[in-house]
């Protein structure tokens, strides 16, 4: 293990060296600026739940199309919860008023509601956090709050019995396919998840199957006669996984982790692996809405079966392998950053090893000026699964296998500026 191994120990003291002061930074306040005169001016962005039936439904402040000119600033991210169902949270921003401060409300959504149900609680969780602002800009003379006598005898409920003990089971299938006179593709899959989260623990298990397959005519001339050819590819990929993770306190958890797949893609017939895990979290992981920085370490075995013999003349071995994975985020009104950094390495192979870096920013320079980047980085040395023999025609022209490589880069860049009115409260979708 020394050059594979030094490597990836001195990437990954690099990575964390260069996050450690963005706690600091990433979690100040913004000053307020002092109030000015009518409605509240509030600038909403995130995973908005329809923004025109918002503007529609909330007819007592301004939205305006650029943060700078806000009186409330509001974040909304959203969460998986674990009955299958979305937890909007929501960061309010207090730009001009000092005296109210930031907070935080959450808006549970359930899988079996409606859309029109979900966007309806979305609505209502955003106007309650409106309404402090509102109150003290206006008096609130303006606003009537029509209470729910359903939500006013939750005292006299009893306590909710689950029969289900927080297990969620779902089944799925999708299929699609594509004609055309010299080429079809033909897609399906089917999956089953049954998962239970609790606030101390969290069980997942997930089963899928998929096939892609792709066909297209060719046309074979000889010298006696010219016909058309149909060449038939299909990847299939089967596979179960299993995880326990408890949560250990507010910032360490530990868990397990099993994993069975097939892929006639990559070439591996059966693959197996146990791994057990400990994560640390440097926030509290009540604060994941706005910020997590965490590093996780895996180590465990697997044994792998092979379709074809390998390059390295195997049809089946035992591995041994760990992973270092570091993931931060943070949420600001200024705009947001998202980082991974994760390397794998065969612990009797150190120079079989795999580094993968992904980031996107996006970022608020300027008045009406945004600039978004995303870049994705891996560093390749742990194909152990190419077949042997060479690639053909069919295989380069249908992508059915994976091909070497040592590295795979991907980026992309985007710029916004916008200027003109700042109000954003009209909705108009004719035509």
């Amino acid at each position: 293990m020394r050059k594979g191994h030094t490597s990836i120990t001195t990437y990954f003291a690099v990575v964390i060296f260069l996050f450690l002061p963005f706690q600091h930074v990433f979690g100040k306040e913004l000053p307020g600026k002092g109030r000015k005169d009518g409605p509240v001016r509030l600038y909403l962005e995130g995973n908005i739940v329809d923004f025109n039936y918002i503007r529609r439904n909330i007819s007592f402040v301004d939205f305006v199309n650029d943060p700078d000119v806000a009186d409330v600033h509001v974040i909304v991210k959203k969460r998986t919860t674990g009955s299958g169902g979305a937890n909007y949270s929501m960061a309010f921003y207090s730009v001009m008023f000092d005296q109210i401060g930031d907070f935080t409300l959450n808006c549970n959504t359930y899988p079996s509601q409606t859309w029109n149900e979900v966007r309806d609680d979305f609505l209502r969780t955003l106007k309650m956090g409106v309404m402090p602002f509102v109150n003290e800009a206006t008096g609130a003379e303006s606003v009537n709050i029509k209470g729910n006598k359903r939500d006013t005898t939750f005292a006299e409920k009893k306590p909710m019995i689950d029969p289900w003990h927080n297990w969620v089971f779902r089944i799925q299938g999708n299929g699609s396919l594509r004609l055309e006179e010299r080429k079809n593709n033909f897609d399906y899959s089917f999956s089953g998840r049954a998962d239970k989260v609790t606030e101390y623990w969290r069980v997942r298990n997930n089963l899928n199957y998929s096939s892609h397959v792709r066909e297209y005519k060719r046309t074979v001339e000889t010298d006696t006669s010219t016909y058309d050819e149909t060449v038939r590819t299909e990847n299939i990929y089967k596979g179960f996984s299993s995880s326990v993770v408890k949560s250990l306190s507010d910032r360490w958890s530990f868990g397990g982790f099993f994993n069975l797949y097939s892929s006639t893609y990559r070439n591996i017939k059966y693959s197996y692996s146990l791994k057990p895990a400990i994560e640390y979290n440097f926030f509290p992981w009540d604060e994941a809405d706005k910020r997590t920085f965490t590093i996780a370490y895996y180590a465990g075995g697997e044994t792998v079966g092979y379709f074809e013999k390998t390059i390295f003349d195997k049809t089946q071995e035992w591995l041994w392998a760990h992973t270092l994975a570091v993931d931060f985020e943070t949420v600001q009104p200024w705009g947001g950053i998202e980082a991974r950094v994760r390397g794998n390495q065969y612990l009797e192979m150190p120079e079989k090893y795999s580094l993968q870096l992904n980031t996107g920013i996006n970022f608020r320079v300027a008045k009406g000026l945004s600039v978004n980047f995303g870049f994705s980085a891996e560093s390749i040395h742990n194909q152990l699964y190419l077949p042997l023999g060479d690639i053909s025609d069919e295989d380069l022209l249908l992508n059915t296998r994976k091909l070497p490589t040592s590295f795979e880069i991907s980026s992309g860049i985007g710029l916004r500026y916008q200027f003109g009115s700042i109000f954003n409260s009209v909705v108009n979708t004719r035509l």
